[in-house]
């Protein structure tokens, strides 16, 4: 992949509307793949494809569940 491909938090904060902080947390958590680079204390990088499937699963920043039905007595 070349870093063309990728997105860094600002950009996807700004065309998504999604806080870096909770972007920043997604990653920790491993509910998003990202790329550091730059070190420790680097950038975080995330190609298009990954973060489109972090908002399919994560809506809202929460797992999707399934509607639970009501049990009738």
């Amino acid at each position: 992949m070349e870093l063309t491909e990728y997105l860094d938090f600002k950009t996807i904060e700004q065309k998504y509307g999604i806080r870096a902080d909770a972007l920043r947390l997604a990653s920790r958590t491993g509910r998003l793949k990202t790329t550091q680079v730059g070190g420790k204390f680097g950038t975080h990088l995330c190609l298009e494809c990954d973060l489109k499937k972090y908002l399919k699963d994560y809506p809202m920043g929460r797992k999707k569940k399934k509607p639970r039905l009501m049990k009738l007595k």
